[in-house]
């Protein structure tokens, strides 16, 4: 029977304000959040964070100080009780270093998961769980036989035999070669889809956060500061600490000005962005932002930034070439030109470093040197020396008052 079928509950998940101590010391601090009943998971954070923990105490392995969790819509643990010990919460468990035992085959390896049946029904589990994991014919090896890849499948495929509900995986990837990972994590994936198992994956790594969750949570100092798709983690973050740490970018200056027309245009180093036509990506911080301070910073990753294949028309639907009231006083230089001065093939990507070289309104003559990292596809004809145009597509705006 599939294990959708014995779901009674749309959330596999629900947390209700826990907060964990160990050895005295707060560590988690009123954590909430739901999963929907079939859906993968990521708690995403820096080493230290207490997604580990976090972790632990879905498991059971951690004793949680206050606040409720449900599995399956099923009271396990509220306030300091524990209503259902560790090993009958249906929750399987994988963990970075595999935990295979080292003396014992892989087709004993995946029978002291499974339940206690006849032999038929023994064998008949094995060969389930060898074809789900493409490992037939490996069942008289043993762990030391297996890659790192096999023995981390084999130890899902272990998991898997005790029938859970909801898979927890700590790090599972980390020990296993970067060319390895982003394989193994589809594997995994569609193996647990195959099951319709719902699943929580534990990682700093932020490429595998994005690949396997459908939704996010953001761990810092013991708090989940953020909870929501990878769209929201990345367009939308809740605020600058989240938004430095999902990506790769930097902090510009920018200014709220008005144009000759009156119309409120957001000048930065690259240009003017008119707020009217860009509404839409405005989050309600951003938009607060906006109305009552007048210099800020916008935070701007590698993609916003481009250059337009037709340099001789340098204009698209973010960017205005405008003329600012009179009075308006910018505190930046507006770059009109940029000089290539490096570039990195890489594949498909090439990237390149450019330096500002011409201020468009002549304000800055003697501005301090700029540069920024862009990358274009590596079919285009680039020069080093080459003097370009670049111009910015947002996917939202994230501001900040400049400190």
């Amino acid at each position: 029977m599939l294990q959708v079928e014995r779901l009674t509950c749309p959330y596999i998940i629900e947390t209700d304000n826990i907060s964990c101590e160990i050895g005295g010391k707060p560590i988690l601090h009123n954590i909430s959040f739901k999963v929907p009943a079939g859906s993968f998971c990521c708690l995403l954070g820096k080493s230290g964070c207490g997604k580990t923990t976090l972790f632990r105490a879905l498991s059971g392995l951690n004793e949680v100080q206050n606040g409720g969790i449900k599995i399956n819509g099923k009271v396990i643990v509220k306030d300091a009780f524990s209503y259902v010990p560790s090993h009958q919460r249906k929750v399987g468990l994988v963990f970075q270093d595999y935990t295979l035992f080292p003396h014992l085959s892989v087709r004993d390896n995946l029978l002291f998961g499974a339940p206690k049946c006849s032999g038929l029904e023994q064998q008949q589990i094995i060969d389930h769980l060898l074809n789900l994991v493409d490992l037939e014919g490996y069942e008289e090896h043993y762990p030391h036989e297996l890659s790192g890849g096999q023995q981390q499948r084999i130890a899902l495929a272990r998991t898997l035999a005790s029938d859970p509900l909801l898979v927890l995986l700590d790090e599972p990837f980390s020990n296993l070669e970067q060319d390895q990972r982003s394989g193994l994590a589809e594997q995994v994936k569609t193996i647990l889809r195959k099951q319709s198992v719902s699943a929580l994956l534990v990682t700093h790594d932020q490429t595998e956060a994005f690949s396997f969750a459908d939704y996010i949570g953001v761990m810092m100092d013991g708090e989940l500061v953020q909870w929501g798709t990878p769209e929201d983690i990345y367009y939308r973050p809740k605020n600058e600490k989240i938004a430095e740490f999902i990506g790769s970018g930097h902090w510009y200056d920018c200014q709220v000005v008005e144009d000759k027309e009156g119309a409120k245009q957001l000048a930065t180093p690259f240009g003017f962005i008119s707020l009217a036509a860009n509404e839409q990506l405005l989050s309600e911080q951003s938009a607060q932002l906006l109305q009552h301070s007048r210099d800020l910073q916008i935070f701007l990753r590698q993609e916003n930034i481009y250059l337009p294949i037709n340099q001789e028309q340098c204009t698209q639907k973010h960017m205005a070439d405008v003329e600012c009231q009179p009075h308006v006083q910018l505190n930046f230089p507006v770059i009109n030109q940029w000089r290539i001065v490096d570039k990195q093939f890489s594949g498909f990507l090439t990237f390149l470093t450019l330096q500002a070289i011409e201020d468009k309104h002549g304000l800055f003559p003697d501005f301090p040197p700029i540069e920024i990292s862009v990358f274009v596809r590596s079919n285009r004809e680039i020069q080093l020396g080459q003097k370009v145009q670049v111009e910015l597509e947002l996917g939202s705006f994230i501001l900040r008052v400049k400190p």
